[in-house]
């Protein structure tokens, strides 16, 4: 009872301050008041779109400290939600859900492990998140991205366990096991301390050419000399995940490296803090227009703090990038830190990024750089869409009142046959602390999904 009250009394309070809102942030929808200080956190996707119902999948925290992978579904026509749907209790804040739909309508969820094993479900009804196929392991890894292409064949990646040892992708056809295709890529074993390997999966038009984009990080050791090897690198799969090759055509081998793949950007070197953020990321920013061309979007700080670029190949394969200096005049004392789970397009090829920008007061060294306080930054922030309607000209819009709170925001992106319409997509975020429990401390946030 007592949490039906505080429930329908937050809902209420919701309802009241998004009454006056601007029209980019008016369709405040709740899910959830228990959400994990990471419950839409990852580059993965964790909203589909499909024939009237959008179902979405993020992560609670119980009174008991654990952690449990749920689904919802709205009705959009009726605007009624189904009720939340436990697909299992993840091993900790790693663990959480992604989600992609096929052409039947059938919803596949991947559950994160956490260096242990990555789980798979299904719906066993069309567009119907209500009840799910019992659980089967796909292999063991963190971080999955999902996608489901034209002839059902459903494709994973992850970063491989044990020891981050690069990332590995998994297949599975249609009434077949899940088995692993190739690792894609393998970490130096110069660089034997942390590595942190983010994803990003985007078919082409026939849904059987499937881009992918890759974010190294990668160490001496897992404190000292943290992050001194990282780059931006992208490959494509003609095949839908067996064959890989580089976008000149170029095949490359499993156990790959940057140097055999398409680099986008690169930078080695000490990074002089203790566990510094990345300084070029593009943590799984990757779609593919109508005509079959990916687009990568990334961040970069080596230049300047914050700078916000778009990157595809002409047609030689050759990559080029072009700085979108939008933000910088709409908002000069504001730059975006990353870019996780921020980019989409649309259907009629308009491209949308939902960016966090972080006041340049705080939380950046003197040279502009990232500092790891923004990672778990919970005020002085704003959210703001860098959208496009042609991919060419971006402006800048504002995402959420200023004095909103918000973390971890995460659109819904096409990784199956959820057709985007036109405009800016569907997009999750949670409120509340971002930070990481320490001992027997619980953290619930609410969960929100905000609609065009």
């Amino acid at each position: 009872m007592e949490f039906m009250k505080s429930f329908f009394l937050r809902l209420v309070l919701v309802t009241l301050s998004t009454a006056t809102l601007s029209p980019a942030a008016e369709n405040i929808e709740m899910v959830s008041e228990i959400g994990s200080e990471r419950a839409t956190s990852g580059a993965g996707a964790k909203i589909a779109t499909f024939e009237g119902k959008t179902h979405v999948v993020w992560q609670d925290r119980d009174d008991e400290g654990g952690y449990l992978n749920r689904v919802r579904t709205l009705d959009r026509a009726s605007g009624k939600w189904t009720g939340p749907v436990t697909l299992n209790r993840g091993k900790d804040n790693h663990a959480r859900p992604v989600l992609t739909v096929g052409e039947n309508g059938i919803l596949h969820v991947v559950l994160s492990g956490h260096n242990s094993p990555v789980t798979y479900r299904h719906s066993l009804r069309p567009n119907d998140s209500s009840e799910w196929s019992p659980p089967e392991t796909i292999g063991h890894g963190t971080y999955p991205a999902v996608a489901c292409g034209a002839d059902g064949r459903l494709v994973v990646t992850m970063r491989s366990a044990p020891k981050w040892n690069g990332v590995d992708c998994y297949i599975k056809d249609p009434g077949e096991p899940w088995k692993l295709s190739r690792k894609i890529f393998i970490r130096d074993p110069k660089l034997p301390g942390y590595a942190g390997y983010q994803t990003g999966l985007a078919w082409g038009p026939d849904r059987r050419t499937l881009h992918f984009v890759a974010d190294f990080y990668e160490s001496i050791e897992t404190y000292r000399l943290r992050g001194v090897h990282q780059a931006v690198c992208y490959l494509r799969s003609p095949d839908g995940g067996i064959s890989w090759e580089k976008a000149d055509g170029t095949k490359v081998e499993p156990q790959a490296r940057p140097e055999h793949m398409d680099i986008i950007v690169r930078s080695e070197g000490d990074r002089g803090q203790k566990l510094p953020p990345p300084w070029i990321l593009a943590q799984g920013s990757i779609v593919c227009d109508a005509k079959g061309t990916p687009h990568v979007f990334y961040i970069s700080h080596l230049e300047k703090p914050g700078q916000a670029l778009v990157a595809s190949p002409d047609g030689r394969g050759r990559w080029n990038s072009r700085e979108i200096d939008a933000i910088e005049k709409a908002e000069p004392g504001y730059r975006p830190a990353g870019c996780r789970g921020s980019w989409s397009i649309d259907s009629e090829g308009g491209m949308h990024a939902l960016l966090e920008l972080h006041s340049l007061e705080s939380g950046w060294t003197d040279d502009g750089k990232p500092t790891r306080s923004l990672m778990f930054a919970t005020e002085g922030k704003k959210l703001v869409w860098l959208t496009s309607p042609d991919g060419k000209n971006f402006s800048v819009l504002p995402a959420l009142p200023a004095n909103r709170s918000f973390n971890e925001q995460n659109v819904e992106r096409p990784t199956g046959f959820n057709l985007p319409g036109k405009g800016r997509p569907p997009f999750l975020f949670f409120d509340g602390e971002s930070r990481y429990p320490k001992g027997k401390e619980i953290l619930q946030n609410g969960v929100f999904l905000v609609l065009p």
